[in-house]
């Protein structure tokens, strides 16, 4: 059985360790697994896209829609067909074919497919200032 736990690393005294996120979660996982050896791996978390590079995107998307007459709409499925990469999911002996969403991306993937975007479209994105982003909003 796979449990995934999400954790800080804190430093007190000089010395860093794990601070579980959901500690009673976490025992109560741990009591029903069975007794004996387990994998543990520990990944650092990067963090996802901001709501304000959310915003900037779409003032980036809108701008594109005007100059193509596309609505930003169609633009940010197609860009997300043509960039992201394809997830498979299978459900009541089902297969689907699905397009990973931009939610899901880090920051940094978020830029890289912002840059991809104006790539394809020759189309600048526009400073941060000139499209009213405000970071951390």
């Amino acid at each position: 059985m796979k449990q995934n736990f999400t954790a800080t690393i804190v430093e007190e005294n000089g010395l860093k360790r794990l601070a579980l996120s959901n500690t009673p979660y976490f025992r109560t996982r741990i009591q029903k697994m069975k007794t004996g050896k387990v994998q543990l791996t520990v990944d650092e978390l990067t963090p996802l896209r901001s709501g304000g590079q959310h915003r900037f995107y779409w003032v980036y998307l809108t701008q594109i829609a005007e100059e193509t007459g596309d609505t930003p709409e169609a633009l940010h499925e197609v860009f997300k067909d043509e960039f992201l990469p394809r997830e498979f999911l299978t459900a009541m002996g089902r297969a689907v074919e699905k397009t990973k969403s931009t939610k899901t991306l880090n920051k940094n993937d978020f830029s890289e497919y912002l840059m991809k975007i104006e790539e394809r479209t020759g189309i600048p994105c526009p400073s941060p200032e000139d499209a009213g982003y405000i970071p951390n909003k």
